[in-house]
């Protein structure tokens, strides 16, 4: 399900299991369901994987924290979702998630080669064991490489690199490509909405946005609300949910709204979860 804007402390993530809301039924509470909404707009199109905080949940959901933590559990309890949180550790329920763990070496080195989520090759065997035969032990985890003082030294030593012409130049044409996407004339605007575009710029190329990502974005955007007008600021705060990955000819959000529509209208709290 695409990566989008960030969205608070990533202290850390959650899993959807797509069978499982394929095929859920409707004992879940409206807002639960919502909920699990918007974590499949905000998960990885590919792992289901969603990186993110209580805190950046309840900032992104506009709710409060107890409210996130109660919806998780009972998404988890139903077996849609898993839950790791990396201050602690542990599931949502309390449990310990992956004993041994250490989070300071971060989520890539947790599923790279050798690492607690990572998953051998159907040739690979364990060392000493039968090909293709069960894994004993617990996988190796290396701690995190130190900086020495020297090198330490030497990167507060170093200047602060002001931003390169090149960084210039791509949040100039990711600003061309929001101007042409919702029809403005910097030329005719004033300087709030020349302010206004700036930022939209500075948000789309911190996400590392392309000119061909505004523009698929913004006709998903007029596809999904066509009596909204779209400006600069819209764009750049619905990026999240416009996702543009293409899969049968659809994007990935035109799957995610016919996936989660087809269970929900059969729920009897719909309307409760409609915004």
């Amino acid at each position: 399900m695409g990566a989008r804007r960030k969205i608070a402390l990533r202290s850390g993530f959650i899993t959807l299991h797509r069978d499982a809301i394929l095929h859920m039924d409707d004992s879940l509470p409206g807002g639960v369901c919502w909920t699990l909404v918007k974590l499949m707009a905000l998960a990885d199109y590919e792992t289901g994987i969603v990186v993110c905080s209580i805190r950046g949940l309840a900032i992104e959901f506009k709710c409060d924290r107890k409210t996130v933590r109660e919806h998780l559990r009972l998404l988890k309890a139903a077996g849609l979702i898993d839950w790791i949180d990396e201050a602690t550790n542990q599931n949502i329920d309390g449990q310990l998630a992956i004993p041994g763990f250490d989070w300071l070496s971060g989520v890539k080195d947790a599923v790279g080669p050798g690492g607690p989520l990572s998953v051998p090759a159907a040739s690979a065997g364990p060392v000493g064991g039968p090909v293709g035969g069960p894994v004993s032990g617990p996988a190796d985890i290396l701690p995190p490489a130190e900086t020495g003082p020297l090198e330490l030294q030497e990167l507060q030593d170093k200047p602060f690199a002001p931003p390169s012409a090149d960084a210039e130049s791509v949040r100039e044409q990711i600003r061309k490509a929001i101007t042409e996407a919702c029809g403005i004339d910097p030329a005719d605007m004033t300087a709030s909405a020349l302010g206004a575009l700036a930022k939209a710029a500075k948000e789309l190329h911190e996400v590392n946005a392309t000119p061909d990502e505004v523009e698929a974005r913004s006709r998903h955007y007029r596809a999904k609300w066509p009596t909204a007008t779209l400006t600069p600021s819209a764009l750049a705060k619905h990026w999240a949910t416009l996702a543009g990955n293409q899969t049968n000819g659809k994007t990935r959000s035109d799957q995610l709204v016919f996936m989660s529509t087809e269970w929900l209208k059969a729920n009897p709290h719909w309307e409760e979860m409609t915004p």
